[in-house]
């Protein structure tokens, strides 16, 4: 279960970050809609969206920071928390699961020693 978003302290927007999102803005006409793409903007800039960027974004937007929270759940390739240089992704649906995607799992942890 995710924990709620709390803000603590003041999370503040580059003006990189700021200026691209104001400009993808402008291509939507509900404001909720750019919401994936300043999500992606900030991912860009930071490698991950920290809480308080969901905060910023909401503000920038005029929209509550749950619906952005909302989004970025939403979206798996949306990371809320610090993710290493490279990601791996294995499979894991009902053909993956029975083709033996625990296999490629157990060589990529033997491989790289995890």
């Amino acid at each position: 279960m995710n924990s709620p978003l709390i803000q603590t302290d003041r999370f503040v927007l580059s003006e990189t970050e700021r200026s691209a999102i104001e400009h993808e803005l402008h291509h939507y006409e509900d404001p909720r809609a750019a919401s994936i793409e300043a999500l992606k903007i900030v991912q860009k800039e930071r490698g991950w969206v920290p809480d308080g960027a969901i905060y910023a974004i909401g503000d920038l937007l005029g929209i509550p920071a749950s619906d952005v929270e909302g989004v970025a759940t939403f979206y798996s390739q949306i990371f809320r928390q610090p993710v290493g240089r490279h990601i791996i992704r294995v499979c894991n649906s009902m053909v993956c699961f029975i083709g033996g995607h625990e296999n490629v799992v157990d060589e990529i942890k033997t491989s790289l020693g995890i």
